[in-house]
């Protein structure tokens, strides 16, 4: 996918779940996964899209995950510099 600039987009599977939903700035969006799959990489894929695309993101982390998920992404090898300096963060 290029865009108006003919830079190369990113694709980011989880988006492609919410495309067409609608969704307003200052909607809540609750995001429900299964055993089977890593939570980090859906996590990692929006905070990505939202900071390539100038959209800001609060995290109400009632479950105390953010740690988690910032340590997977770690050892997963991916940048968590950058993407998470640009949270917001709500303890739950």
């Amino acid at each position: 996918m290029g865009d108006i600039h003919g830079q190369q987009k990113r694709d980011y599977p989880i988006l492609g779940i919410l495309a067409g939903q609608n969704i307003v700035p200052g909607e809540s969006v609750l995001i429900e996964y299964d055993s089977l799959v890593f939570p980090y990489k859906g996590f990692y894929h929006l905070l990505s899209w939202a900071r390539e695309n100038d959209h800001h993101l609060i995290i109400i982390d009632i479950l105390d995950t953010l740690y988690l998920y910032k340590a997977q992404i770690a050892l997963a090898g991916l940048d968590t510099s950058a993407i998470l300096k640009s949270l917001r963060l709500v303890d739950g």
